[in-house]
């Protein structure tokens, strides 16, 4: 069975986006790691009054061999991979990292234009401790929490709400959903991934978690320009499979 293209991109807005959790990832590629001291001395210096706990992240890595004896004997060792920063009201949270840079941001989400200009202070500041490094992966990533009221009923029909969904066979019901999609823009090299999944219910709703993230990876961006400007490509397209995977009637939760 062929599956038909999206149709166009949407630029409907919602007055209560669903959004529980957003996340902009930049992966980079350091030619040496850095002192992760530096991050935390950055943020002190251009954020001193943004974050209120920061917090160590350290990598593992071991290895397992079997001597001549026969017996297993192993290494682990821990590397400092970067630094977590959360701010007061735990909304906001900085992951500076070897590895490259990603912002989380939990409601009330004060939508893409915000969350933008935070990614590219926040970038420069990253840029100033790692140098000019190449960004190699773009990512953008929106956790959507979907509650239905019941109306006093036990069940309904997922095709009023949804339209990524698989049709139930009849006379069946569904418990503990879980879906995953891939899709491709083909003029584009851009793929998103796509969960749809049942939550635990909120008291008087049916609970639901769409899940979409567009990515640009691999890449090889030099220029933070043409890395924004990739960023409204992939914003454009997360809102895009988010539109179009709920029906009108879903709609009018967030309207």
């Amino acid at each position: 069975m062929s599956i038909a293209p999206l149709p166009p991109d949407s630029t409907k807005l919602y007055k209560t986006a669903p959004a529980v959790e957003v996340v902009y990832s930049i992966r980079t590629a350091l030619a040496q790691p850095v002192d992760v001291e530096h991050f935390l001395a950055a943020i002190k210096e251009h954020f001193p009054d943004d974050f209120i706990q920061q917090e160590l992240i350290q990598s593992v890595q071991g290895n397992v061999i079997v001597k001549l004896d026969g017996k297993p004997d192993g290494q682990l060792r821990l590397n400092a991979a970067g630094y977590r920063f959360s701010n007061a009201d735990g909304t906001f949270v900085a992951h500076y990292l070897q590895q490259g840079l990603i912002l989380n941001f939990l409601p009330p989400y004060a939508g893409y234009a915000s969350a933008m200009a935070k990614l590219r202070s926040h970038w420069e500041v990253y840029r100033k401790v790692v140098g000019d490094v190449p960004m190699t992966a773009l990512s953008l990533r929106y956790i959507d929490r979907i509650d239905i009221p019941r109306h006093d009923s036990t069940s309904f029909d997922l095709d009023q709400y949804f339209t990524i969904v698989s049709k139930i066979p009849e006379g069946l019901s569904a418990h503990h959903c879980y879906q995953q999609y891939w899709f491709n823009k083909s003029n584009e090299d851009i793929r998103a991934r796509v969960i749809w999944s049942s939550l635990d219910n909120l008291a008087g709703h049916f609970s639901f978690a769409l899940d979409t993230e567009a990515m640009l990876d691999p890449a090889n961006i030099g220029d933070p320009k043409e890395a924004w400007t990739r960023f409204d490509e992939l914003h454009a397209w997360c809102w895009h499979v988010f539109d179009h995977s709920l029906t009108d009637e879903c709609k009018k939760l967030f309207q």
